[in-house]
């Protein structure tokens, strides 16, 4: 069912509720003041009847202004205070008088009762003369034919409010949603060839507008992430058709002579360095992108921050023998607990150990200098090494894959160590920033929050 009809139908059910309702309680209100303006006749009567039967007059005489005021199909019965039956007027009157009725109208004088479609009071005499009850029933002709012609009136209303209220449901509902289709259709139009489509979007500040433009930021996000996308095949596939390019060439070469042993062996070592180069290569974009996928970690544990960089230092140092590496702490920990955080030791270690090659490999004096800021608040660590800064567009795409910076032109390298980093810090609910200090001071630094550390 469409999302036009199926409104159109919602409003009109309301509408029809909203009616049902509305005329129930009319006839509801109105029926009750009809019954109770017609009892209070019928009492008028009963009390004019019982009047003249407290001074003693016969029933059978009571007559004249009684006839003058009779109500339509008025029957009047007497009963002593026994009640047996004394006197009925007419004399077909035929009403079976419960017991209840004469105990309640002994006890409060009235008693108010129905019978069939007539309204029937029944009124205790107490006297000195006369005592016993006055039955007096009639029945309301025009107030009951004015409730059939309420009934009429309040069914066709209720037809047409309905019928009317489809229609004008229908076609309001058919101008609210014109928009949401003109916006359908845009939509359409879009597809992955055209992605630098956009809605239009004008300065109305309706809901549809706000999804218009919510759906353009969409876009956008969705066309950085398939050019992101498309740029890192291209740099992947260039990074691995490189090393296979040269292999091939030294195969080529190789296969075209007679090589001496020596000249082999130097081939062999070649192509050994690509191989190398390829599976490092390969097991980076592994790792990149099962880290990708990686919502959370499951395998948590209190990890001592510290001694886990004092073990990747030791592991860096086998491939920088020639780096000094200074650990200093900004200030004492009050306590142990201040340098700990919640994580996975061997992800942590893989961040540790990237950040420590980093600043070693780009180090022009081959001295790193880690800090370590354990607060209450949160705990940083500030690796730095004196080297070329980056300018500010460098800045901004640092953590792309495979970016690498003027400075890295002459190094070995992928492009992909800040990229994994920057992944796994997030996993630990941690940030990494880069920070040009001076002239020629470089500063990673990551920090973890107080929920964290």
């Amino acid at each position: 069912m469409k999302l036009r009809i199926r409104i159109a139908l919602l409003l009109s059910s309301l509408v029809f509720v909203i009616l049902l309702v509305s005329v129930t309680s009319i006839y509801i209100l109105y029926e009750k003041f009809r019954k109770d303006e017609f009892y209070e006749r019928v009492k008028t009567r009963a009390i004019f009847f019982g009047s003249q039967y407290l001074i003693g007059t016969s029933p059978s005489k009571i007559t004249g202004k009684s006839q003058e005021f009779a109500l339509f199909g008025e029957k009047v019965a007497f009963y002593n205070e026994g009640k047996q039956l004394i006197y009925v007027k007419p004399d077909t009157l035929g009403i079976e008088i419960p017991e209840i009725v004469f105990a309640k109208a002994k006890r409060k004088q009235f008693s108010f009762f129905n019978h069939g479609y007539r309204e029937s009071v029944a009124y205790y005499v107490d006297g000195p003369l006369q005592k016993g009850y006055v039955i007096s029933s009639a029945y309301d002709k025009f107030g009951r034919r004015k409730i059939e012609n309420l009934q009429f009136v309040m069914l066709c209303t209720l037809g047409g409010g309905l019928l009317l209220s489809g229609i004008f449901s229908f076609f309001y509902v058919k101008q609210i949603v014109k928009p949401l289709s003109q916006l359908t259709n845009q939509m359409q139009l879009i597809t992955e060839s055209n992605m630098d489509e956009r809605l239009v979007v004008t300065s109305d500040k309706s809901e549809l507008n706000q999804i218009a433009r919510n759906f353009n930021e969409m876009l956008d996000r969705l066309e950085n992430a398939f050019e992101m996308r498309k740029r890192f095949v291209q740099q992947a596939s260039h990074e691995l058709r490189t090393p296979l390019a040269n292999m091939l060439a030294q195969t080529e070469a190789a296969l075209s002579k007679k090589l001496t042993a020596e000249e082999s062996y130097d081939v062999l070592q070649s192509l050994k360095e690509d191989q190398q180069h390829i599976i490092e290569l390969t097991n980076s974009l592994l790792l990149l992108s099962k880290y990708e996928k990686l919502a959370l970690i499951t395998d948590l544990s209190i990890i001592r921050v510290d001694e886990t960089l004092y073990e990747a230092i030791d592991q860096i140092k086998i491939h920088y023998p020639d780096s000094h590496i200074q650990v200093n702490f900004t200030s004492v920990p009050e306590n142990d607990g201040l340098l700990t955080v919640m994580g996975n030791e061997v992800l942590l270690m893989s961040a540790l150990q990237n950040l420590v090659k980093n600043a070693c490999h780009y180090s022009e004096d081959n001295e790193v200098m880690i800090n370590i800021d354990a607060q209450k608040n949160g705990m940083r660590i500030n690796f730095e090494n004196n080297g070329k800064q980056l300018s500010d567009d460098e800045m901004q795409r640092l953590f792309i894959p495979f970016f690498r910076g003027e400075n890295s032109v002459h190094k070995k390298g992928f492009g992909l160590g800040l990229s994994i980093v920057q992944r796994i810090v997030s996993l630990h609910k941690g940030t990494i920033r880069y920070t040009a200090v001076n002239e020629r001071l470089n500063r990673f630094s990551l920090i973890f929050p107080k929920e964290n550390a």
